[in-house]
């Protein structure tokens, strides 16, 4: 069982995506979203391999990714957005440990890690923020030697900023 609740549309689609992951290749980068190799963050709006995403890195609209996607949508944080990369641990397994093992290694370590990125504690936030994650699949697990869970955090509310150490002091957009 996730403790991120499943809410939100793009939630499922996030863990749906999981299964493309074998279908990526390490290299694949997408378009220029002007940022320095391993800086997180981009200076402009594009599209990013799933393997290259940093914490700090904020996601465009999930909405519109179709399964046969090569790359997900970013943009500066200052866009207005609701996800948020914050964390991409590597799994310490070497032989691929089965769906189960990865979804409660992630389940944990996100929610161990949620805190120390946006300064508030998960289970005082309510329905404002919550959390999901991408894990690998057997196949990128076999094939791309993918380890990566990627921790990102959602917002119920437009931002335009990052959420990285505010608290409950969150960077709602103005409404448009």
């Amino acid at each position: 069982m996730s403790a991120a609740p499943r809410t939100p549309n793009w939630i499922e689609r996030l863990v749906a995506f999981v299964v493309v992951f074998a279908a990526l290749a390490t290299g694949c980068s997408g378009s220029d979203v002007g940022r320095e190799e391993g800086v997180p963050g981009v200076t402009k709006a594009g599209n990013l391999s799933v393997f290259k995403l940093l914490p700090g890195d904020c996601l465009g609209d999930l909405d519109k990714l179709t399964d046969q996607l090569e790359a997900v949508p970013v943009e500066p944080c200052t866009d207005v957005h609701r996800i948020e990369v914050y964390y991409v641990p590597v799994h310490p397994a070497e032989t691929y440990p089965g769906e189960a093992e990865l979804v409660t290694y992630a389940d944990g370590i996100c929610l161990a890690e949620f805190g120390s990125y946006t300064g508030v504690d998960y289970f005082s936030v309510g329905n404002s923020l919550y959390f999901s994650y991408l894990y690998p699949t057997f196949a990128s697990w076999n094939e791309s030697e993918d380890r990566s869970i990627v921790c990102v955090v959602g917002s119920s509310v437009d931002l335009n900023d990052s959420v990285s150490g505010r608290g409950m002091d969150l960077p709602v957009a103005p409404a448009e």
